[in-house]
Protein backbone atom coordinates (compact mmCIF):
# COMPACT_ATOMS: atom_id res chain seq x y z
CA UNK A 1 0.00 0.00 0.00
CA UNK A 2 2.55 2.14 0.84
CA UNK A 3 4.61 1.49 -2.12
CA UNK A 4 1.20 2.34 -4.57
CA UNK A 5 0.81 5.81 -2.88
CA UNK A 6 5.06 6.69 -2.85
CA UNK A 7 4.32 5.71 -7.23
CA UNK A 8 1.25 7.92 -7.12
CA UNK A 9 2.87 11.10 -5.42
CA UNK A 10 6.37 10.14 -8.01
CA UNK A 11 4.13 10.39 -10.91
CA UNK A 12 1.90 13.19 -9.69
CA UNK A 13 5.10 15.21 -9.39
CA UNK A 14 6.45 15.44 -12.87
CA UNK A 15 2.09 15.84 -14.18
CA UNK A 16 1.78 19.04 -11.63
CA UNK A 17 5.31 20.45 -12.95
CA UNK A 18 4.23 20.40 -16.62
CA UNK A 19 0.86 21.83 -15.49
CA UNK A 20 2.84 24.95 -13.74
CA UNK A 21 5.03 25.21 -16.63
CA UNK A 22 2.00 25.77 -19.17
CA UNK A 23 0.24 28.33 -17.12
CA UNK A 24 3.33 29.88 -16.84
CA UNK A 25 3.77 30.02 -20.34
CA UNK A 26 0.00 31.18 -21.09
CA UNK A 27 0.34 33.80 -18.26
CA UNK A 28 3.50 35.30 -19.80
CA UNK A 29 1.45 35.19 -23.22
CA UNK A 30 -1.27 37.25 -21.67
CA UNK A 31 1.44 39.77 -20.18
CA UNK A 32 2.61 39.82 -23.72
CA UNK A 33 -0.23 40.59 -25.86
CA UNK A 34 -1.67 43.40 -23.05
CA UNK A 35 1.58 45.15 -23.54
CA UNK A 36 1.19 45.55 -26.70
CA UNK A 37 -0.96 48.19 -28.73
CA UNK A 38 -4.09 47.26 -31.07
CA UNK A 39 -1.69 48.42 -34.01
CA UNK A 40 1.54 46.29 -33.65
CA UNK A 41 -0.52 43.33 -35.47
CA UNK A 42 3.05 41.18 -36.22
CA UNK A 43 3.85 41.39 -32.31
CA UNK A 44 0.67 40.39 -31.59
CA UNK A 45 0.51 37.45 -34.28
CA UNK A 46 3.51 35.99 -33.15
CA UNK A 47 1.83 35.95 -29.40
CA UNK A 48 -1.13 33.97 -31.17
CA UNK A 49 1.51 31.72 -33.28
CA UNK A 50 3.30 30.96 -30.11
CA UNK A 51 0.30 30.16 -27.84
CA UNK A 52 -1.22 27.86 -30.98
CA UNK A 53 1.80 26.01 -31.50
CA UNK A 54 2.60 25.43 -27.13
CA UNK A 55 -1.21 23.49 -27.75
CA UNK A 56 -0.02 21.62 -30.60
CA UNK A 57 3.24 20.68 -29.59
CA UNK A 58 2.20 17.68 -27.47
CA UNK A 59 0.20 16.58 -30.06
CA UNK A 60 3.13 16.76 -32.96
CA UNK A 61 5.50 15.09 -30.26
CA UNK A 62 3.61 12.04 -29.25
CA UNK A 63 2.91 11.27 -33.35
CA UNK A 64 6.45 11.58 -33.99
CA UNK A 65 7.07 9.35 -30.97
CA UNK A 66 4.68 7.10 -32.20
CA UNK A 67 6.31 6.83 -35.72
CA UNK A 68 9.65 6.59 -34.18
CA UNK A 69 8.14 3.53 -31.72
CA UNK A 70 6.93 1.95 -35.16
CA UNK A 71 10.03 2.33 -37.43
CA UNK A 72 12.02 1.46 -34.35
CA UNK A 73 10.43 -2.22 -35.22
CA UNK A 74 11.55 -2.52 -38.32
CA UNK A 75 14.94 -4.25 -39.49
CA UNK A 76 17.92 -1.85 -40.12
CA UNK A 77 18.38 -3.22 -44.18
CA UNK A 78 14.62 -2.00 -45.01
CA UNK A 79 13.39 1.17 -45.59
CA UNK A 80 9.65 2.74 -44.98
CA UNK A 81 8.14 4.78 -47.80
CA UNK A 82 5.00 5.27 -45.48
CA UNK A 83 3.01 4.12 -42.53
CA UNK A 84 -0.41 2.78 -43.41
CA UNK A 85 -3.33 3.12 -40.63
CA UNK A 86 -6.25 0.85 -41.18
CA UNK A 87 -9.20 0.40 -39.26
CA UNK A 88 -9.81 -3.74 -39.13
CA UNK A 89 -12.97 -5.29 -37.13
CA UNK A 90 -11.74 -8.92 -36.28
CA UNK A 91 -14.42 -11.20 -34.65
CA UNK A 92 -14.43 -12.13 -31.15
CA UNK A 93 -14.76 -14.70 -29.39
CA UNK A 94 -18.22 -15.21 -26.93
CA UNK A 95 -19.04 -12.01 -25.25
CA UNK A 96 -15.41 -10.26 -26.24
CA UNK A 97 -15.76 -8.06 -29.77
CA UNK A 98 -12.06 -7.72 -30.78
CA UNK A 99 -11.80 -4.65 -32.56
CA UNK A 100 -8.23 -4.02 -34.18
CA UNK A 101 -6.52 -1.28 -35.57
CA UNK A 102 -3.23 -2.94 -37.14
CA UNK A 103 -0.27 -0.82 -38.38
CA UNK A 104 1.05 -2.10 -42.20
CA UNK A 105 4.34 -0.55 -43.32
CA UNK A 106 4.81 -0.12 -46.94
CA UNK A 107 8.65 -1.13 -47.47
CA UNK A 108 10.03 0.51 -50.26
Amino acid sequence: MIFTVIMLVALAIPFLLAITVIVLVFRGLRYLWRRTRPDQIIRRGLIVAVGLAAIALPFVANKVGERNHLLGRVPEPLEVAEIEYRLEELFGVGFMPATMKPVSLSIG
